[in-house]
Parts: structure tokens; C-alpha cells; sequence
């Protein structure tokens, strides 16, 4: 909770393009850069038809792109992936019930958001992490304060998602390292091999066939749960 709070304030308190390009680091200044040549595709949420034909007139003068809205969290659910939007902008205003039934309904889209209120209480922030908010405004706000949260709230998903995708590869090492364990203990005691020729094997089956080791090594664990039925 504290370091969503931490975030907040860091939007609250952006003040202009200038203080991001600071606290973003040379590598951020060059990303913000060619976002700020792009444009971001935004889709609104929630929120009067008036309020985002407005939020609109100001996605367009800081160059970004409203690539479709919808008042109901449902549908702006299933539009923003189908539009392959990089960022919602969601009106969680009115009451503070309403507000978290919003964001609710946007937990499960893994598009990152900014979320728009008149304040912040607790429950509100919760829902809105839980949306994947990577930012919050509170208004009034103008057009600076909108381009600071927006792109970091940008800059936020993109290192997410790295470090997802690095998690992931990870993951997949750590597995493929447990089969070609297990297959070489499979080869050590069908065989009465030494590990180092064991793994020589594993190795020479590979080349020979032409497959990731990984992928040998599951057809060694396969064969030998198949013997042991």
C-alpha cells in the first residue's frame, strides 16, 4: 500500500514534462522521447460523455491517440484489448463505490491504467492497484499534469512487462534445469553411469536428434514413467 501511495504522489506532484525527463534517468529520457513522437493509444473509461470529449481534445494536443471509450467497464474491458489500447485513462469519480466497481471490472485486462478521481481514499487505491493502475490524477488538473502521469504511467507498464518477460524466462530455465537433472539421474541408475557421462549422453542424443537438450531430457522422464507403469 505504501508504495502505491509512494506512486501516487510522485503523479500528484509531477508538475511538468521537465521534472519527469530528471527522475527518469537517460535511458527513460530517450524512451519518453519516441513516446512522445508516437503517441500513446488511450482508451477512455467511466465518467460523463462530456468529460471524455474533453479528456480527448487534450489526448490529441499532447499528440496521444483515444483509440475508443465506454462508460461501462464491461465492454471498455473486451474494446481496449480488441484496439490493442497501451493505456486506459479511467474516470473513477462519483462515489467511492462506483469508482471501485470500475476498476473492478478492469482487474483482469493486463492493460496498465491511470486512474482519474476528486480524491483518493484508501479502498479507491486499492481497487485501482488492482486494476493495474500505474498512476492516479486528482482533479482539477491541467495538461502537464496529464502528459507527466500518462507517461510514466507508460514507461511503468514497459518496465513491467520486461520484468515479466524476464520472470518468465527464468521460470523456463529453472525448469528445463530440473528435467536435464532428472534425466541424467534416470541415465545414472538405468546405466550405472557416472553423471559426467550421463550428461555427455544427453548432450550426444541432442546433436544427434537435433533438440534442445530440455526437450530430450523430457523424453528420457516420459519414457521412464511409461516403464514404470
Amino acid at each position: 500500500m505504501q508504495a502505491f501511495n509512494a506512486k501516487c504522489n510522485r503523479l500528484h506532484f509531477a508538475g511538468d514534462a521537465k521534472h519527469l525527463f530528471i527522475t527518469c534517468g537517460e535511458n527513460r529520457k530517450a524512451r519518453w522521447s519516441a513516446m512522445a513522437r508516437n503517441g500513446l493509444r488511450v482508451f477512455l473509461v467511466g465518467g460523463e460523455a462530456a468529460a471524455r470529449t474533453g479528456l480527448r481534445r487534450l489526448l490529441d494536443r499532447l499528440g496521444h491517440v483515444a483509440v475508443g471509450e465506454a462508460a461501462c467497464g464491461a465492454r471498455a474491458a473486451k474494446e481496449a484489448q480488441r484496439r490493442q489500447a497501451e493505456l486506459l485513462l479511467v474516470d473513477a469519480g462519483g462515489t467511492v463505490s462506483e469508482g471501485i466497481g470500475l476498476l473492478s471490472q478492469l482487474s483482469g485486462t493486463g492493460i496498465a491504467c491511470v486512474a482519474v478521481a476528486e480524491r483518493f481514499p484508501a479502498a479507491l487505491m486499492e481497487a485501482a492497484s488492482a486494476a493495474g493502475a500505474l498512476g492516479c490524477l486528482v482533479r482539477p488538473f491541467g495538461e502537464e499534469q496529464l502528459a507527466a502521469a500518462l507517461g510514466l504511467a507508460a514507461l511503468r507498464a514497459e518496465e513491467l512487462a520486461l520484468l515479466r518477460s524476464e520472470t518468465r524466462r527464468l521460470r523456463t530455465a529453472l525448469e528445463e534445469r530440473k528435467s536435464i537433472e532428472r534425466a541424467k539421474g534416470i541415465l545414472m541408475d538405468r546405466f550405472g553411469l557416472h553423471e559426467q557421462e550421463a550428461m555427455r549422453r544427453l548432450q550426444q542424443k541432442s546433436r544427434g536428434q537435433n533438440k534442445k537438450l530440455a526437450a530430450v531430457a523430457r523424453e528420457i522422464i516420459l519414457a521412464d514413467e511409461r516403464l514404470c507403469l
